[in-house]
C-alpha cells in the first residue's frame, strides 16, 4: 500500500472513489452531505493499491494546536486486513506534525 497526500484545495477525485461507495452507497448519505465545506480546508490522504484508491481520510485544524481526523473510509474488500489501522497511524502522524 502506498499513501498519497492531497493538500488543501487539491483535486479530491481519488477520495470520491472511496467515500461515495462507503458513505453514500453503503451508509446512505447523500453526496451533498458527505462532501462539505471543510473538504477544501483539509489535508486528505488516499491509500492506494497500485493505481486504485482503496482508503481515505482527512485531517484539518479545529483550533490552535488541535487537529481533527475525519471521513476515514476503506473499501469493503480491503477491510479486516489492517488497512484502516495503517491509515489512522498516518493521519495521526500528520496531525501531530502540524501541532509541533
Amino acid at each position: 500500500m502506498e499513501f498519497k497526500w492531497i493538500p488543501p484545495h487539491g483535486d479530491l477525485t481519488p477520495t470520491r472513489l472511496v467515500r461515495i461507495p462507503v458513505f453514500c452507497d453503503e451508509q446512505g448519505y447523500s453526496e451533498d452531505v458527505e462532501f462539505d465545506d471543510l473538504d477544501p480546508k483539509a489535508w486528505h490522504i488516499v491509500m492506494m493499491d497500485g493505481e486504485k484508491p482503496v482508503g481515505t481520510g482527512r485531517v484539518l485544524p479545529e483550533r490552535e494546536e488541535t487537529w481533527r481526523i475525519g471521513r476515514v473510509a476503506v473499501l469493503r474488500e480491503y477491510r479486516g486486513l489492517g488497512r484502516g489501522a495503517a491509515l489512522m497511524r498516518v493521519l495521526e502522524e500528520r496531525a501531530r506534525a502540524h501541532r509541533a
